[in-house]
């Protein structure tokens, strides 16, 4: 595993990004689909979709159409790994591939990602993939993923391989500390599984919405 980047080693690189919101989860530790639980005036995938096209102007969401977003076809039933192939699959069959060089990816369960966040790992200047690190995990799920990263995807889903880590370890990825990406505060990186979870992400986004917060971006 590549260390973690240091900002200032870096040269500023184009990039051009693709936004994709993932809703397929099974919410097994909720008592209902977490996803559509209520968060602020809308539902929990609604406000990540949101945050998302306030960074990323072109988005699709794969999985259950719990957003306003278009919808990436056949991308439900086979984990996380088999709805970014697909989505990769489709837009190269659909869009000019010339006109994007990485997909963000982004789990429809963290509603707390701030869109300048989600700017700064979209724009960070690399031409690899870039995963979060958040209290020693890779958030593989909030990360931004290059081309050489989705073709990979594409070999490991064709084997039988849905494991997500697979792609990003096996390829040239760059692991960045949370702390050098959150515009506002590290615990943007909390998604939500379970009851506990939703209460603890109500808290934070009311506390981010305060008047005299460091931030805007989550008003509701």
């Amino acid at each position: 595993m590549s260390p973690l980047l240091n900002i200032d080693s870096l040269k500023e690189i184009q990039i051009s990004c693709i936004g994709l919101i993932l809703t397929g989860g099974d919410s097994k530790r909720f008592r209902s689909n977490k996803l559509s639980a209520e968060f602020g005036s809308t539902s929990i995938a609604q406000m990540t979709a949101n945050n998302l096209t306030k960074a990323v102007s072109t988005s699709y969401e794969a999985g259950l159409a719990l957003t306003n977003l278009p919808q990436i076809p056949d991308t439900t039933g086979r984990g996380p790994l088999a709805a970014i192939s697909q989505t990769y699959s489709y837009l190269k069959q659909t869009t000019d591939c010339a006109l994007f060089t990485h997909l963000l990816v982004l789990a429809a369960d963290m509603p707390l990602v701030q869109p300048k966040t989600i700017k700064r790992i979209v724009e960070w200047p690399t031409f690899s993939s870039v995963v979060p690190i958040y209290k020693n995990r890779q958030q593989y799920l909030c990360a931004r993923w290059s081309l050489q990263t989705l073709e990979l995807s594409l070999h490991l889903v064709d084997n039988g391989n849905l494991k997500v880590q697979e792609a990003l370890l096996k390829s040239d990825t760059k692991w960045v500390a949370a702390e050098n990406l959150a515009s506002v505060s590290i615990t943007e990186f909390e998604d939500i599984d379970t009851e506990e979870d939703y209460e603890s992400a109500l808290i934070h986004q009311s506390k981010l919405t305060q008047p005299g917060s460091k931030s805007d971006e989550f008003a509701i």
